[in-house]
């Protein structure tokens, strides 16, 4: 038969069939690069040269930042610019300059100062003393023209009188005598007499108004006491109430009580001056050089 004498195909193998489908002859890289691609890929890729393996290669080079010559290659150096340096530098000169100028004139200054207040001292000490000068000038011409004017008008000395003298108030009533005439200091009444012209003696009472205790009291407040031998109405005692009668701590009053010969009598605490004849320049020197200077309470009213 013939169907009998046919010989039959062996069947294909299980790979066969799967490249006869997808169309491609079987064999081994066929099958192989559908069921793997990157196999493929990898085969693909060229190997080594011959007769050189993978374990022949040299390995490549470490990176390590160094140059040609085996030298660390350094990036370029950050910092200030050169302008910027010159500018900074410049500015610290400038300030140098003016710190060395600042004290410059500071020191010119405290200088001109040092001087200008030398000058205004020396001036100072010149005006005292010339001042000092003067007055020692004038006090010695005072003295000398007062001097001559006493001797003009026949007085006597000025006496210091100051023998301790008492300071003490006197009790109401209490009477006591002095120890010249006229008084010139000691015990005295609370209360002082103002300056002025008096025209009437002063009492010995020491109960009666205006009385010659509160004159002593005047004088230890630095009073000058003018005491005129004669009467008020006299034209001499005019003269004295005329020139003298409104100065600073002057009394002027009438004293019967003068010595013998007397005509005036000048007192401040602790001095004593009489004179025959009464002379207004000679007054007027003993109220200069006095007034005030005696007294143990000046600044008093």
């Amino acid at each position: 038969m013939a169907e009998e004498g046919q010989t039959r195909d062996p069947a294909p193998s299980r790979e066969e069939e799967r490249g006869g489908s997808a169309g491609i002859p079987p064999g081994p890289g066929g099958a192989r690069s559908k069921e793997r691609p990157y196999e493929r890929q990898e085969s693909e890729s060229p190997g080594p040269p011959e007769g050189q393996g993978p374990e022949a290669q040299p390995a490549p080079p470490p990176k390590d930042h160094r140059g040609r010559a085996g030298q660390k290659s350094r990036a370029p150096a950050k910092g200030p610019r050169p302008e910027a340096v010159a500018a900074r530098e410049e500015a610290r000169a400038a300030v140098r300059e003016r710190r060395v100028a600042e004290q410059r004139r500071h020191k010119s200054l405290q200088r001109r100062r040092r001087l200008r207040n030398g000058a205004v001292l020396g001036l100072i000490i010149i005006v005292v003393t010339g001042f000092i000068v003067l007055g020692k000038v004038r006090s010695r011409a005072s003295v000398r023209a007062f001097s001559r004017a006493s001797l003009a008008a026949g007085c006597t000395p000025v006496q210091d009188t100051d023998g301790n003298l008492s300071h003490r108030h006197l009790n109401p009533g209490e009477r006591v005598s002095y120890s010249t005439s006229p008084p010139s200091g000691g015990d005295h009444n609370p209360s002082p007499l103002v300056a002025g012209v008096y025209t009437t003696a002063f009492s010995d009472d020491p109960n009666a108004q205006n009385s010659i205790y509160q004159a002593v009291h005047s004088m230890e407040h630095g009073y000058v006491e003018v005491w005129y031998g004669g009467s008020s109405s006299d034209p001499q005692f005019e003269q004295l109430a005329k020139n003298f009668g409104n100065d600073t701590k002057v009394i002027l009053s009438p004293y019967p009580q003068l010595p013998a010969g007397k005509t005036i009598g000048l007192t401040v605490w602790g001095r004593l001056q009489t004179c025959q004849k009464v002379s207004v320049p000679q007054v007027r020197g003993f109220i200069n050089l006095y007034r005030l200077k005696t007294a143990p309470e000046p600044l008093a009213p």
